[in-house]
């Protein structure tokens, strides 16, 4: 199962959470975030919060990968978590 997490939250988060956050005060500082899967976890602690007219609209989070085992393993994870979230990736 590929789950993407913050490590405010208990649970996993689904990829709606990170365009329309619940208010920041139910769920707390978001401090890092976490891809899951079967081969382990992929982290970044360069997340943001992103507030339109003060309320929150959003989620950044940065994950910098630099060879290409590190892009190769990043997109297994998100090949395995469109898969089980219905998502495609459709290139133009």
């Amino acid at each position: 199962m590929a789950t993407l997490q913050s490590l405010a939250l208990a649970s996993p988060v689904s990829h709606s959470f990170l365009n329309q956050p619940r208010s920041l005060s139910e769920v707390g500082d978001i401090t890092g975030f976490y891809m899951i899967d079967e081969e382990g976890v992929l982290q970044s602690v360069d997340v943001n919060a992103k507030f339109v007219n003060g309320k929150p609209a959003g989620i950044e989070a940065k994950y910098i990968m630099r060879t290409p085992r590190e892009w190769d393993r990043f997109m297994r994870f998100m090949e395995r978590y469109s898969n089980e979230n219905g998502l495609q990736f459709i290139k133009k």
